[in-house]
C-alpha cells in the first residue's frame, strides 16, 4: 500500500509531536537498522542515477524481496516509492532554492525527458512543478527566507 501522498513514513516521524527534536532524533535513530541505513545511504548516493529496484537490492547484498520487506518495515513504503520519494525531495529543494530551469532540474535527477519529469512530480507532488517553485517561494518570501 502505497503511503499518502507518495511520501516514505519514517517511524520517528509518526511520533505524536510530543518531546524536542533532540528526542525525535534519538527515536529515529533506535528505529534505523543497518540494513535501512543502507538502503538510505544508497538512495542518498545513487537517486539521480535512476537504478531499478533490483539494483539497489544487488548492492546491498539481497534479493529484491528482502529489500522490499526492509523498506516496507524502516521505511513504511515498497522500494519504488522509497526511490521517488527521494527524488520528490531533491526536486522540491531544487525547485525552490536554486535557480535552474526545470528542464535542468530534470536533467539533474536523471530524466532525459523534461515532460516526462513534469508528470513524475504532479503525481508525487500533485502539482505543477512550476506551481511547486511559486508556493514555495511565496512561503519563504513570508518568512523572510528569500535571501532578497
Amino acid at each position: 500500500m502505497k503511503p499518502p501522498g507518495g511520501v516514505c513514513i519514517r517511524a520517528a516521524d509518526a511520533l505524536d509531536g510530543h518531546g524536542d527534536a533532540r528526542d525525535r532524533a534519538t527515536a529515529r535513530a533506535r528505529t534505523h537498522d543497518p540494513g535501512e541505513l543502507r538502503v538510505r545511504a544508497l538512495l542518498d548516493a545513487h537517486f539521480r542515477d535512476r537504478w531499478p529496484v533490483a539494483r539497489y537490492a544487488g548492492e546491498i547484498g539481497v534479493t529484491p524481496g528482502q529489500l522490499g520487506r526492509l523498506c516496507r518495515d524502516g521505511m513504511g513504503c515498497s522500494p519504488l516509492d522509497a526511490i521517488n520519494a527521494r527524488v520528490l525531495q531533491e526536486a522540491q529543494r531544487s525547485l525552490v532554492y536554486s535557480t535552474l530551469g526545470i528542464k535542468q532540474v530534470a536533467a539533474e535527477l536523471g530524466f532525459d525527458d523534461e515532460a516526462y519529469f513534469g508528470r513524475f512530480f504532479r503525481k508525487q507532488a500533485g502539482m505543477k512543478p512550476t506551481e511547486y517553485r511559486v508556493a514555495g517561494r511565496r512561503r519563504l518570501a513570508g518568512q523572510g527566507l528569500s535571501g532578497r
